[in-house]
Order: structure tokens, then sequence, then C-alpha cells
């Protein structure tokens, strides 16, 4: 993680503070930015996935905050840092633009932000002892399956080739040899679906 922040910080020095704006950076380096922006997708994934794997393994009882707490401390403070990804996008977009029209590669960046906003949001959720403690064996039991309905659009667990956010910024090629413009659309529909689901859950939760 540490390195890639790196690496996206030397970038914004160079387009930001040496005259030199984003026509002026190689294809190579457009794409190697490109694949670091993706890390962000695989970093939120995996974190996001550690919790419904804590949660799974909670098996309907009650959450041991102490250890869940360290762990999304630990993340809270990384997460913080986040949005130096955003102020890339349109190097970024370049990359994009060669396989994707404008209309996707505004959902393409909307998805991540939210994906980004959830980490915040399930962060807050389980910090605050006093709604964690209470969550009943139900409750868990559905923020797991909600958590697990959006991860298989997030990231491959099989066929890399299958749209989800990770691949579409990866592997752009591969992945328009195999769906056409209306079914990237479709995914974005099922995925903000299942993000306003988990929002919503979330939402009521804090509610309560």
């Amino acid at each position: 993680m540490k390195k890639i922040l790196i690496m996206l910080s030397l970038i914004l020095v160079l387009t930001s503070g040496c005259n030199k704006d984003a026509a002026d950076i190689n294809e190579d380096e457009i794409r190697m930015l490109a694949y670091t922006y993706s890390e962000n997708v695989f970093n939120n994934y995996r974190y996001v996935g550690s919790i419904s794997d804590f949660l799974g393994n909670a098996n309907g009882k009650e959450i041991t905050l102490e250890s869940l707490q360290m762990y999304v401390s630990g993340y809270k403070q990384g997460n913080s840092r986040m949005k130096i990804y955003e102020s890339v996008e349109n190097i970024i977009s370049l990359y994009f633009a060669k396989h994707y029209n404008e209309q996707i590669i505004a959902k393409l960046f909307d998805a991540n932000r939210k994906l980004t906003q959830l980490t915040r949001q399930l962060n807050d959720l389980l910090t605050e002892e006093h709604i964690a403690a209470e969550l009943s064996a139900n409750q868990i039991i559905e923020l797991r399956e909600r958590i697990d309905d959006l991860l298989i659009y997030v990231y491959p667990e099989q066929d890399e080739t299958d749209i989800n956010l990770y691949t579409l910024i990866t592997k752009p090629e591969k992945l328009l040899e195999k769906y056409t413009v209306t079914d990237i659309d479709i995914f974005f529909m099922n995925f903000n679906n299942a993000m306003e689901q988990l929002n919503n859950f979330i939402e009521q939760v804090t509610k309560t």
C-alpha cells in the first residue's frame, strides 16, 4: 500500500508541479497508473471481504469487538489517504477512453468512489461500540449476506474475464471481446443495486 501511494504522489508532483499535464505522460505510464488505481479496488475488496469472513466466523454469536475494532481501526487510518486516487482520474481516463465511452468511464469512477465510501461506513458501524455490540444474530447474518452480494461485482472469484469492477480496470481488451456495452451497463445497474441494498441496511441498523 505504501509503495502505491508513493507512486501516485510522484505522478501528482510531475503533473502539478512541473508544468506537465496528462497529455505529456506516455502510454506506459498511464497504463501503469491505471493498474495502480485498480489496487485500490483490490484492497477495498480484501478489506470488506475480511469483514464478511469475520462475521461468518461469528456464526450468529456476539461479535468480539476488541479484535474486530483493532483491525478496522488500522484500516481506517490508511483509508483516510485514499482521496489521492480520485485526484488522478483525469489521467487514467485517457487510458480508459481507448476502450470505453464517457458514460462507462464515469460509472467506473463512481463505482470505485462508492466502494471506498462503503469501507468508511463499515468502519463507522463497527467501531461504534453501542451499535456493534447490539447487532443481533439475524443482523450479523444479513450484513454478511449483503456484503457478499456486493463483492461478486467487485473482484473476480474464478473467471477473470467476467465483468467486475477490477477487471473493467485491468483487462478492458479481454472484457470487450466477451461483452457488449449493454452488458456493462447492466453490470453497473446490478452493482449499484447491491450497493444500495447494503447502504440501506447499514443506515437502518445505525438508526435503531
